[in-house]
């Protein structure tokens, strides 16, 4: 049983600035190793051996021993993510520094809004650190076939590391021997990562607690022969990293601005979405009031109407009529032949009572004239106040709701313009990501945003504004065709 020493001769190269750290950010999905990975990078720099290990990061089976604020939780939960945050592991070896950054598991039970969060901190701790030498992808190479998990975890770092650092990209498959790896490089294309950018460590030591290997000199034998060939593949891996060097991190700031810039016109499209749903819905019930209106316009127009009265109308004569003043449409002597003689000698009127026998009035009451009464029929339009009052209202109130149709119709007209020009501009800034990360996928961002889309839609009941806003998501949809993820080879070459 042989120990290691601390100090180890590791290949670098010339550092122009001696202040700057060689950074390598971990990611990986839930379980796939890197506290453990970090655990044995913690051995390798601080010279620990099987009869003294040096624990960075606690787990199940061993407690921590260094002065590392790590920041696991739920160690007895293998499907949680045991790290809530990007934490920063450094060491020094032979007046080189490094610092390994561990993150938060990716695809674990929390969900999709869990990993894009996690994916944002990872991004946001690139761009922080200036400068990155390596993003080491790590993955269980007992995985023989990619599961759905491991795939979307893959695909989320496709959509989140620029092309700028591809070259940077190592992998590191834990659990197994290059001779017994299971996992398929193929799941990682297009990217393409080179040999010398991949390694295989067996993490036997630290899987399993010490008590059940420490004092069987068999399995001892078999966990030796695993650190060994472990810390020699970690003696490659920081060899590697020096020579990768120091590229600049300020496409992951690039790429975090224009992802929030996509975000946030996602979100504004929802609302935009619900806005033109209020506004349709309104101007379907200012459609209906305008309907009832003209129903009522026309029910109340007949205010006018014709009537046939009768009036009486003086019609001149040659000779002289008898006429009582109290019944004008009578002659009560007509053409009377009395000539000057007084009233009296009318054949009209009685001698005993001095009244007139056809309309019974004295004599004083009755005159002489020229003209003679004549009834006529005349027709007349008569206007119904109380109807033409309701006209008035109903036809006062028809203008008003036309009004806010048009102006209502203008609005709609100016808002699905709108709409139109900002997802033209959400597929200019995806392309326009696409520049810096070939692989970003805009369906991830998209399915979030369509899923309320379509949420929204269903508890829309007007008929034709719900084939509206179908046609509308449908549209948005095939607007991402164009976005198909860039298929070109990209990575180490």
């Amino acid at each position: 049983m042989s120990d290691r020493s601390v100090k180890k001769k590791v290949f670098r190269i010339e550092n122009p600035n001696k202040k700057n750290v060689y950074n390598v950010l971990l990611v990986g999905e839930t379980g796939s190793g890197k506290s453990t990975l970090i655990n044995y990078l913690t051995n390798y720099f601080r010279g620990g051996t099987l009869h003294n290990l040096k624990i960075a990061i606690p787990s199940r089976h061993y407690p921590a021993t260094e002065e590392f604020d790590h920041q696991e939780k739920d160690l007895q939960d293998p499907t949680k993510s045991k790290t809530g945050k990007c934490t920063f592991y450094n060491f020094s070896l032979n007046g080189i520094d490094y610092a390994f950054i561990d993150t938060p598991g990716l695809s674990d039970t929390s969900g999709r809004d869990k990993d894009a969060e996690n994916i944002l901190k990872i991004m946001e701790v690139a761009e922080m650190t200036g400068t990155i030498a390596a993003i080491m992808l790590v993955v269980n190479g007992t995985v023989a076939r990619t599961t759905s998990n491991l795939k979307d975890t893959i695909n989320m770092m496709k959509s989140s590391v620029p092309d700028v650092l591809l070259s940077n990209i190592m992998v590191v498959l834990t659990n197994c021997y290059e001779s017994s790896v299971n996992f398929e490089f193929k799941a990682l294309n297009p990217w393409t990562i080179s040999d010398k950018n991949r390694f295989y460590m067996n993490n036997s030591a630290l899987s399993r607690p010490i008590n059940t290997w420490i004092d069987d000199p068999e399995k001892f034998d078999e966990i030796e022969y695993a650190w060994k060939k472990s810390m020699k593949t970690l003696e490659q891996m920081v060899k590697k990293i020096t020579q990768l060097g120091h590229v600049a991190s300020d496409a992951f700031g690039e790429m975090r601005k224009k992802k929030n810039e996509i975000k946030s016109k996602l979100n504004a499209q929802i609302n935009d979405m619900r806005k033109l749903y209020v506004l349709q819905n309104k101007l379907t019930d200012l459609q209906h009031a305008e309907n009832i209106a003209s129903i009522s316009v026309s029910s109340y127009s007949n205010y006018r109407q014709n009537t046939a009265i009768e009036i009486v109308d003086m019609l001149p004569t040659p000779y002289i009529n008898v006429l009582c003043k109290n019944h004008r449409a009578w002659v009560c002597c007509h053409k009377c032949d009395r000539f000057i003689l007084p009233m009296s000698f009318c054949q009209a009127f009685s001698i005993s009572t001095e009244s007139c026998n056809k309309c019974g009035c004295s004599m004083a009451h009755h005159f002489d004239a020229s003209y003679k009464p004549e009834k006529k029929t005349q027709t007349i339009e008569m206007i119904l106040q109380e109807t033409k009052q309701r006209y008035d209202e109903s036809k006062q109130q028809q203008a008003t709701i036309q009004s806010q149709i048009s102006s209502l119709s203008g609005d709609l007209d100016l808002l699905k313009k709108d709409l139109d020009a900002k997802a033209l501009t959400i597929v200019d800034n995806c392309k326009e990501l696409q520049k810096i990360c070939s692989q970003f996928s805009f369906a991830d961002e998209l399915a979030n945003t369509i899923a309320i889309m379509k949420t929204d839609a269903g508890f829309v009941t007007n008929m034709e504004v719900k084939a509206d806003a179908v046609a509308r998501i449908d549209r948005i949809q095939s607007l991402t065709k164009s976005l198909n993820v860039n298929t070109k080879p990209g990575g180490s070459r």
